[in-house]
């Protein structure tokens, strides 16, 4: 009986124990300092990425764009033609968004013969994430019109390519669980051969761990990307043309 106790606190350990938080172990990368300065108006375009994941960085950036200190207010699909006070954009701005994961011939390892020291659990397998963004600010005509008007040179257009590539480890309860039963299925083990060569892969369980370990970075730094564009084609000195008390 005790021994039957042991062997099934045993089989939890190397179950339940054969997971790994999601690290993004270059996340610190994407730390910035917010730029300072008249705080701008942001019409942003609607966005529909090719992936469900596109949309949801999409969202992280919206977010970002509106907690920036750069930033006064920020509309989505803004009509020009449809006078807003108080809401006076310089430029039309378009973000595109494209996301890929994959996954690493390191998880082959890490499973076989990985799965005696419990390699999965403390190093986690290896992923990538790549994140794209290519950004676009286009003068308005009536905003350019305006500032043209009072002697300034012309709005500029303005764009940036920016590529965000992320280093995760991670272990799902799914590919800890498949690691682990090399210890208890009979056979030695051998059959994690097979499952090692599976989990080159990328395991889409960790998407929603990445998704919420890297959004305020991912959402702060793009939205940095975007004011810097925008500071490019001369939106601050749109914005303290608009701040200037009438002569």
């Amino acid at each position: 009986m005790k021994t039957s106790v042991l062997a099934v606190l045993a089989l939890a350990v190397v179950i339940c124990g054969c997971t790994h938080h999601m690290e993004v172990t270059n996340l610190k990368d994407y730390a910035v300092k917010p730029t300072e300065g008249p705080r701008i108006d942001v019409a942003l375009a609607s966005f529909k990425g090719s992936t469900p994941q596109d949309d949801i960085c999409f969202g992280y950036v919206v977010e970002g764009l509106r907690s920036h200190p750069h930033v006064n207010q920020v509309r989505i699909n803004w009509d020009a033609a449809v006078s807003e006070q108080g809401f006076r954009p310089s430029h039309a701005t378009t973000l595109n968004l494209k996301s890929s994961f994959s996954g690493s011939g390191a998880n082959f390892p890490i499973t076989f013969p990985g799965f005696l020291v419990f390699a999965c659990a403390w190093n986690g397998y290896v992923y990538r994430a790549n994140i794209d963004a290519a950004i676009s600010a286009k003068p308005i005509e009536t905003a350019q019109n305006e500032f043209s008007k009072l002697g300034n040179a012309a709005l500029k257009e303005a764009k940036a390519d920016v590529k965000m590539p992320f280093r995760l480890r991670h272990c799902s309860f799914n590919r800890g669980f498949w690691s682990g039963t090399g210890w208890w299925f009979p056979g030695w083990g051998i059959h994690t051969i097979v499952v090692g060569g599976i989990f080159t892969g990328y395991d889409r369980r960790a998407t929603a761990d990445f998704n919420t370990a890297m959004k305020h970075e991912f959402g702060a730094y793009t939205a940095e990307k975007i004011v810097q564009t925008l500071l490019q084609g001369k939106a601050a000195e749109f914005a303290k043309l608009k701040a200037a008390p009438a002569q």
